[in-house]
């Protein structure tokens, strides 16, 4: 609510693991958050229109009601996030993205339009590691987060080094909902180990919950 985001306004750099811990996700979550997101993407939507946010989302993509604000406060927010951000619904058969950043294509060379709707598996090739491949999977499937290194490939078939962090995110009901992917290029020559670090503060920042109405009361309300 307004407390959520005065505590965004308020907290420092130096306080990132609070906000981390706290804000953030109170603030992605409120209607302060929904305000500020129509705002920037010039005002709410009519009952019949589209919300802006939802052209960021793979076209194919119906919004889950139960958890449509959320997501398209994260997306409006991730856009301008200083590095490549993946969003998979894991409800989704093979984990799909329904989501990547303005990032993504600078730093893969394919478009939105390319990866969304596909899972991640395009990017490998056949310098990939099976072990981090075996890594992705087995963070995935246990619905745990994970940071692995891992050789990806451009759509120009250029290879490079990819750190990849993957962060889950569940329902309040303990649904797995979507996993975030974050990543960094930490190819010989492009590895900023500065950038890493800020990179490294702005992870911890993402959202780990989203609050849904409780799976008893809308058993109740059928």
């Amino acid at each position: 609510g307004e407390q959520a985001l005065a505590e965004f306004e308020s907290l420092s750099a130096e306080s990132l693991s609070t906000l981390a811990s706290e804000s953030f996700p109170k603030f992605v979550q409120s209607k302060e958050c929904l305000r500020l997101v129509e705002k920037l993407l010039g005002g709410a939507p009519g009952p019949l229109q589209r919300h802006p946010a939802e052209d960021l989302l793979y076209e194919g993509y119906t919004l889950p009601a139960d958890c449509a604000g959320w997501l398209l406060s994260f997306v409006s927010i991730a856009e301008s996030f200083p590095s490549c951000i993946v969003l998979c619904n894991m409800a989704l058969p093979g984990a799909t993205i329904i989501y990547v950043n303005q990032q993504f294509p600078k730093v893969t060379g394919y478009s939105k339009a390319d990866a969304q709707g596909r899972n991640c598996s395009f990017l490998q090739g056949p310098g990939t590691e099976p072990r981090s491949v075996h890594a992705i999977q087995t963070a995935l499937r246990g619905e745990v987060g994970a940071q692995v290194k891992i050789t990806n490939y451009r759509k120009s078939g250029e290879a490079f080094e990819n750190l990849l962090t993957l962060q889950p995110v569940h329902d309040s009901n303990g649904g797995y909902r979507f996993c975030i992917g974050v990543q960094f290029d930490v190819s010989a020559g492009q590895s900023d180990t500065s950038k890493l670090g800020r990179l490294t503060k702005l992870v911890k920042l993402l959202p780990s919950t989203i609050e849904v109405p409780s799976a008893l009361a809308a058993g109740d309300a059928v």
